[in-house]
């Protein structure tokens, strides 16, 4: 009778995978870089022969994903951790969702 408010955490999931799907070994190796990024900017300081640091640009960028997705993976926590989800919390996180999208929808990242 009821709409299960939970499915929502669900619902969230499966479009940030679906999206992202050709993308998730990227994501992770993303991730797990950006938790080394002193130790990658210091071997190429000491190593001149070390010349896979990514650039300044490529660090922002890759932050700047990570930020993308956190608003999907806070909404996924949100739903998938409170016991009594109610309608109006799950409206406010996808109405969040939808203005994250929509600020977002024109931005170009080759610069």
């Amino acid at each position: 009778e009821y709409f299960h408010i939970r499915c929502g955490a669900h619902i969230i999931n499966l479009i940030v995978k679906d999206s992202m799907n050709d993308m998730d070994d990227t994501i992770s190796r993303i991730r797990d870089r950006l938790l080394f990024k002193d130790v990658f900017q210091y071997l190429a300081s000491c190593d001149p022969s070390y010349t896979c640091s990514p650039s300044e640009n490529e660090w922002y960028h890759a932050s700047d994903l990570c930020q993308f997705l956190k608003i999907f993976y806070d909404a996924t926590n949100l739903f998938a951790t409170t016991k009594h989800v109610t309608a109006n919390l799950v409206f406010e996180e996808i109405v969040t969702i939808y203005h994250h999208l929509y600020m977002h929808r024109g931005t170009d990242n080759d610069n």
